[in-house]
């Protein structure tokens, strides 16, 4: 029977991974299309070239010395790369054979960057959970409410409001110039501070109208694209509730 050698060309050149074959001197023999797509480098450029100028930013990074010590033992590992000049996260996997090593390479800056956002939020929700002043969270441009903060929920009669809609949670307040400026702080991204502003609403959700005077902040919240997503409220007592039910 005769052997039918494999050639593994084509393949290379339709991954979408990035492929570079680097011999034991750290020089780039082969490299695919894809290679010079995520490193954006010409194909003549990559070939012939050291690894260390290839790949932006890796000459001295915590990478290289990762990607030598991988290539000089049996076993492939992944490892990430952050490139600064280009702010731009790289997966690596080195694939270690006997005259030097495989990389394949993706770039992975929007799974990162998700990861990060992500990680950012959690700990803005737990700054904001022990906060001392009434701060909340609402998403979209219905408002509606993401996380409440304990003190947040104590201006409301310990209600969890977390779900609803401004709205929904404050029908007497459909028509109140507050909701309007929430709407504004949504569409424009700009932000809204106001001053001893009297406020006159159902605080436990039974019936019973109260008056209260706070200064009140809306900071639009931005996505990674520049679009507001929602706003955080903070609200600050200012002034004594005033027990007094609406006349009928």
């Amino acid at each position: 029977m005769t052997k039918t050698a494999i050639d593994f060309e084509p393949l290379l050149q339709h991954m979408s991974e990035g492929f570079l074959a680097v011999d034991a001197a750290g020089i780039v023999l082969a490299a695919n299309n894809a290679a010079a797509t995520i490193l954006q480098r010409s194909m003549s450029d990559m070939k012939g070239a050291a690894l260390s100028t290839v790949v932006p930013d890796l000459a001295g990074s915590n990478a290289a010395g990762e990607i030598e010590k991988i290539g000089q033992g049996t076993v492939a590992r992944r490892i990430q790369h952050f490139t600064p000049g280009r702010y731009t996260w790289f997966e690596i996997l080195v694939v270690p054979r006997p005259t030097g090593m495989y990389l394949f390479i993706r770039n992975v800056t929007d799974r990162v960057r998700q990861q990060e956002t992500a990680a950012v939020r959690e700990a803005v929700r737990a700054i904001v959970r022990d906060a001392p002043v009434a701060i909340s969270i609402s998403r979209g441009a219905e408002h509606r409410y993401e996380l409440m903060n304990e003190m947040s929920r104590q201006l409301v009669g310990d209600r969890d409001l977390e779900g609803r809609t401004v709205r929904n949670a404050f029908p007497e307040l459909a028509e109140s110039p507050l909701i309007d400026l929430m709407d504004d702080v949504y569409r424009t991204g700009v932000p809204y501070t106001g001053r001893n502003v009297s406020v006159t609403f159902d605080r436990k959700g039974d019936g019973n109208m109260v008056e209260g005077v706070f200064d009140i902040t809306y900071q639009p919240l931005f996505e990674l694209d520049g679009r507001v997503s929602g706003i955080l409220t903070v609200a600050i007592d200012v002034g004594a509730y005033h027990a007094a039910a609406l006349p009928e």
